[in-house]
């Protein structure tokens, strides 16, 4: 079994620097249950669905999408 590091990578998925590679990178290092999405809307100029866009150009598999863009977040923060 496979041990997954427990570290966190922190990315801007607007910023130039965060690239389809360093995402695909992150999720094999701690897996995507412990990738967490978030954004800096408001007050950023551009469409949510922009930042989205990029998660979902990764096409992961339908929950492990839902995992990334919001349950994780839940599990971490106690919300659900």
């Amino acid at each position: 079994m496979t041990r997954r590091a427990q570290i966190a990578i922190v990315g801007d998925f607007n910023s130039a620097n965060v690239t389809h590679e360093f995402t695909n990178s992150a999720l094999e290092h701690v897996g995507h249950e412990r990738l967490v999405f978030g954004s800096d809307r408001p007050p950023v100029p551009f469409p949510l669905e922009r930042s989205l866009g990029h998660v979902r150009a990764l096409n992961l598999a339908t929950e492990h999408e839902r995992a990334v863009l919001g349950e994780n977040a839940e599990k971490l923060f106690r919300l659900a």
